[in-house]
């Protein structure tokens, strides 16, 4: 079989099932659907003995390696989650496999389909069929539980739904009341996995999943104190992100970014407990229209007073200055931006509106301590 019908074949199979796949020609990886380098650590796992080789990684994964017609051409299947688990938990079993992933790959692996092990193995002995126009002759299959396939599913069902909605509550509870870090950390502790069927195509199930996400995590910032229009502001910009998505890391990273900047947000907002209203309505302003270069003069006339007045009257209740206040909001994103994205400082420097790149880095030194790249570095580091 030629190897741009593999292409085709291993493609259309990926989006089909949800099930991430490599093409590997001569020990060389030239397709993968996986990032990083997990795709090359998994050959080392199967020892080439029969036509379809299963094994069961550990109880939460399993992977399989599909011969071809060309001894040279092999295919691996997976690595496939067996059951919910958290990041931390899918780390250990890497690690005692021997596997490593960088994050990516582990909230890529953390947001693919779950299969049962009878699933699976029906899966591969689909795309071995369609690749070698004949049914396995040999292959290893898993031990199975004596409850059915469906019985399996259901009950895995019924496990997820009542996980999420405890992880809903929290999630909410956390944006709602602007906390940052402990929502960083039950983010990093999720168990995503798809529940029902919003779309037969899997990459679509996720988005429209998203897009109900983006429902209730706006609602919980605007309860917490996030101005509505802002907050529509926001979520025409994330929706239009999470319908762009190319793939499952991409979508992942987006919803992981999103979920931050609204908490972000709320925690701003409540940390200014200012008591005249125009002083409130001027950090709402300012929130709102963080990407533009700000002139305290547009500031003061949203507010409804005069510059003099709002410069005296927001250094009495805040305990900055405006400009102080300013630099803190448009920092604040800077480090999402470079802890969430790929964009460069000068990108950064620029969506912020600041007069130049060198501005830009001498204010976010200023706040942090260090330079954006030596920040990027850092939260990579801890990752």
């Amino acid at each position: 079989m030629k190897t741009s019908v593999l292409f085709m074949i291993t493609d259309q199979f990926y989006q089909l099932t949800g099930i991430p796949l490599s093409l590997l020609e001569s020990g060389k990886i030239t397709y993968t659907s996986l990032k990083g380098s997990l795709s090359a650590q998994l050959k080392d796992l199967f020892s080439d003995s029969s036509l379809i080789e299963q094994t069961e990684i550990s109880q939460t994964l399993a992977a399989a390696l599909i011969h071809t017609e060309n001894p040279e051409v092999m295919i691996i299947a997976g690595p496939v989650l067996l059951t919910a688990c958290n990041e931390r938990e899918l780390k250990e079993s890497l690690h005692q496999s021997g596997l490593k992933a960088d994050q990516k790959t582990i909230r890529e692996l953390m947001m693919s389909k779950r299969c049962s092990p009878e699933s699976f193995q029906n899966a591969v002995s689909f795309l071995y069929t369609a690749i070698n126009h004949e049914l396995p002759k040999e292959s290893k299959k898993p031990e199975t539980d004596a409850l059915s396939s469906k019985q399996l599913s259901e009950d895995y069902e019924a496990e997820w739904a009542e996980y999420n909605d405890e992880y809903t509550q929290n999630m909410c509870f956390l944006i709602e009341h602007g906390m940052t870090s402990e929502l960083e950390d039950l983010m990093g502790h999720e168990k995503p996995a798809p529940y029902g069927s919003l779309s037969k195509d899997h990459l679509r199930h996720w988005k429209n999943s998203c897009f109900v996400l983006l429902y209730m995590v706006r609602k919980a910032a605007e309860k917490g104190g996030l101005d509505r229009v802002r907050g529509l502001r926001m979520a025409e910009e994330y929706s239009q992100k999470i319908d762009n998505a190319k793939n499952m890391s991409e979508l992942n990273d987006t919803v992981r970014t999103m979920r931050m900047d609204y908490c972000s947000e709320v925690c701003s907002i409540q940390a200014v407990q200012a008591p005249s209203p125009f002083v409130r309505n001027a950090v709402r302003y300012i929130h709102e229209h963080q990407t533009n270069r700000l002139p305290l003069k547009e500031i003061a006339d949203a507010a409804g007073v005069s510059l003099s007045y709002l410069c005296a009257k927001f250094k009495e209740e805040t305990g900055m200055s405006v400009n102080s206040y300013i630099q803190k909001v448009k920092i604040q994103s800077a480090k999402q931006l470079l802890e969430m994205t790929d964009l460069s400082a000068a990108e950064i420097a620029d969506r912020l509106s600041y007069s130049s790149q060198s501005h830009f880095q001498t204010a976010f030194r200023s706040l942090t301590g260090m330079t954006p790249r030596q920040y990027r570095r850092k939260k990579a580091e801890h990752e």
